[in-house]
């Protein structure tokens, strides 16, 4: 029987009802399942399996040094700037994600965060249990501008919700060529911005695209929100720019360091999230089946060309 280890938090928590469809593998589950997995844990853990479905786990080549009968690598999610794909290529290890498959979910927490930002939501509601009566003096959101970094399926639908808010948006990706949204260059999308969203995938190119450089060329006041991922932001500069008041307020559901330095916790009305965009119900069982699915369907050798899944490698 082939052993599939799963590492997803997403995924192990609901395993159980999964059993059927798991009847052919000896499932793996680690006792202790944080985020994110270091590759030494990952190398004890890889150890004689056939197939892992992970998640922000680290895979390098200390992780697969003893992984020899893997074969297959799923990622539960749509970033994979935790894999080393290099090192699977050189093991002959085939590499798989979900992309596209959390837009409407990730959209919607980044427009959350603005709103708290902007009209105070948890602000005014811890007051109201506390007994203190009176409304925030917020902001309005119609015609400001909002400038997208990453024009890919997220970006696209964080610019369908501001537009509904009366959000004038430009937008910047070097690699994508959008249909309804004005492309500008960088150094014009900070200098314009009122509101400046980070949706874009993390790379070795674009590691820290925030830092001192870029925030001094930001807009007085500005509001930064960031649901990609933490590498993107040196947050020792962010927080010199918010404490300066460069920055106004900050909306993070994701940090170099997982979970944060409290001295990131600044700013006015700022909201700050524990990595969740893709946490809702409906996402979390439609990635849960089509990871197993597609572990089953490998097992079997049959076609997942209908699952939400791409292969890389």
């Amino acid at each position: 029987m082939n052993n599939l280890l799963v590492t997803c938090n997403h995924l192990s928590n609901e395993i159980d009802s999964f059993d059927k469809e798991l009847s052919s593998f000896n499932v793996r589950v680690p006792d202790d399942n944080p985020q994110t997995i270091k590759d030494e844990s990952m190398k004890l853990l890889l150890k004689d399996v056939d197939i892992a479905i992970i998640g922000d786990d680290i895979i390098n080549q200390v992780a697969l040094s003893e992984a020899n009968k893997l074969k297959h690598v799923i990622k539960w999610g749509v970033g994979f700037d935790n894999v080393e794909l290099d090192s699977l290529k050189n093991r002959n290890i085939s590499f798989y994600h979900t992309p596209g498959v959390f837009s409407d979910e990730v959209a919607d927490l980044a427009l959350g965060f603005l709103l708290s930002i902007e009209r105070g939501i948890h602000i005014t509601d811890v007051n109201v249990r506390n007994g203190i009566w009176g409304p925030f003096k917020g902001r309005t959101l119609r015609n400001k501008v909002a400038g997208i970094i990453g024009l890919g399926s997220i970006g696209c639908a964080i610019n369908d919700r501001l537009l509904g808010f009366g959000v004038k948006t430009i937008g910047h990706d070097p690699y994508i060529e959008p249909v309804s949204i004005e492309k500008v260059d960088l150094d014009i999308l900070l200098t314009k911005s009122d509101y400046i969203f980070i949706a874009c995938n993390m790379s070795d190119e674009n590691k820290e695209l925030i830092n001192s450089e870029t925030l001094e060329k930001i807009k007085e006041g500005s509001v930064i929100i960031n649901i990609s991922r933490g590498g993107l932001i040196n947050e020792n500069d962010l927080i010199d720019s918010i404490n300066s008041g460069k920055i106004r307020s900050v909306g993070l559901d994701v940090f170099n360091l997982e979970p944060p330095n409290p001295e990131i916790f600044l700013g006015q009305s700022s909201v700050f999230g524990s990595h969740g965009g893709s946490s809702t119900v409906e996402a979390v069982h439609k990635i849960n089946k089509a990871t197993i699915t597609l572990a089953r369907r490998i097992l079997e050798g049959a076609s997942y060309l209908d699952l939400p899944v791409k292969k890389i490698t």
